[in-house]
């Protein structure tokens, strides 16, 4: 009896029988192999940026971290410098110039100066980002002092492309609201790639 248990026993574990009862089971009669390839392979190690160490830098700059991983900054979506044609219009006055802002991260600051046509006026004060990591548009929000003849406050929000190479933005544009002396006026930005664009439309037409 033990010679014929020990029989069955090693006939089936013989590769011939097992085959026959993966047809039976209408499974795959391949054999298994022994010695499967390591699904993790070699260690890979990432940079700041999550691309692999070792390996080219994408030609975009572009961050391939997670948007919650604690590597990132916001510095590596968004750009850091921004600079528009601004202009202010309102009762009993109109002006133009430039505006400037810096957010390296999530808070920076603005400033603005303008000539009008009856007096200039000068703006500064803190700016904050609205954007996260991963966030497709980079949305600010500013706001400060006006000086003029008077004093008065100002209000703005600016949305900008992410980064795509450097640190200075080419494409924002920005719209708020600056009050002084009692009176009310309307703030628009370009960035000097689109004021270009828009001027050689304007001159086009």
């Amino acid at each position: 009896m033990a010679m014929l248990a020990m029989t069955a026993t090693v006939w089936a574990q013989s590769p011939d029988s097992t085959r026959a009862a993966a047809r039976e089971l209408g499974g795959d009669e391949r054999p298994a192999r022994s010695r499967e390839r390591n699904v993790l392979g070699a260690p890979v190690y990432y940079d700041t940026l999550g691309n692999i160490r070792g390996a080219s830098a994408p030609a975009d700059g572009q961050s391939r971290l997670p948007k919650h991983h604690y590597f990132n900054r916001l510095s590596n979506d968004f750009c850091s410098y921004f600079v528009e044609l601004e202009g202010m219009v309102g009762p009993g006055d109109a002006a133009i110039g430039f505006n400037f802002s810096y957010l390296p991260q999530r808070w920076g600051f603005y400033g603005s100066a303008l000539v009008g046509v009856r007096r200039d006026y000068f703006s500064i004060g803190p700016a904050l980002r609205l954007s996260d990591n991963g966030d497709y548009l980079d949305w600010h929000l500013y706001g400060g002092l006006v000086i003029s003849r008077h004093l008065g406050a100002e209000i703005g929000i600016r949305m900008a492309s992410s980064r795509r190479s450097g640190d200075f933005c080419w494409q924002s544009v920005s719209m708020g609201a600056a009050f002084v002396n009692g009176r009310g006026f309307v703030t628009a930005g370009l960035s000097l790639e689109l004021s270009a664009i828009a001027t050689a439309a304007f001159l086009w037409w």
